[in-house]
């Protein structure tokens, strides 16, 4: 749950497994056990989880570009946002604001 709570708040500028062992002064395999008895999945997908949150948040909620949400989230580029999304979600996120608009 410390994880978690850390995840809630670094969202935004940390999306590296690596941090989060860091800050918790875990391994990657001890704090991987945790969240798989905890939540039954890996902490790379909670964090993916998590930040796909938060680029739907912004896709919706906002008139950002996906350039600047890419920059907002820390992604390097913004086709890796993309890629990561459209491998989630099925879509790309701007089929995504555009599906979400047209129902509105």
């Amino acid at each position: 749950y410390q994880f978690r709570k850390l995840l809630e708040e670094h969202i935004k500028s940390k999306q590296r497994i690596e941090e989060y062992t860091e800050m918790l002064g875990l391994s990657r395999i001890t704090l991987n056990k945790a969240i798989k008895t905890q939540f039954n999945t890996t902490a790379s997908d909670l964090i993916k989880q998590r930040l796909l949150f938060e680029v739907k948040n912004l896709l919706i909620y906002s008139n950002l570009s996906i350039n600047q949400i890419a920059e907002k989230l820390n992604f390097s580029e913004a086709n890796h946002l993309t890629r990561l999304f459209k491998k989630r979600e099925g879509i790309t996120p701007s089929e995504y604001r555009l599906t979400y608009q047209n129902r509105k």
